[in-house]
């Protein structure tokens, strides 16, 4: 668990806490919204669209430096990717480096 005395919060840095956990949270409200009812094994639930998945696991990248992310969003992006919505919230999210770092 991150702690203050750390300097580190949930959102990053201290010094990027503010801007960052605002951007988290309003993107947190969207993903919400595009969430898919789906059902399996006869079940009614709900999962992400790929594209928070994608973005999910971009930001997991930044933040614990684990490769096997990275890879994972190279299977995930295909012809359906809304690449507007990824991109906007890549930008807003401080991981629009890696996501171009991925699509190339």
């Amino acid at each position: 668990m991150q702690g203050l005395g750390s300097g580190e919060t949930g959102c990053g840095s201290l010094e990027r806490a503010p801007r960052r956990c605002a951007a988290d949270s309003e993107y947190r409200h969207a993903e919400f919204e595009r969430r898919k009812s789906v059902e399996f094994a006869g079940i009614s639930t709900w999962i992400t669209s790929r594209e928070d998945l994608i973005l999910s696991k971009l930001v997991w990248a930044r933040d614990t430096g684990i490769g096997v992310q990275l890879r994972d969003v190279r299977t995930l992006i295909d012809e359906s990717v809304d690449w507007l919505y990824l991109k906007n919230w890549a930008a807003k999210l401080g991981v629009a480096a890696k996501l171009d770092e991925v699509s190339k």
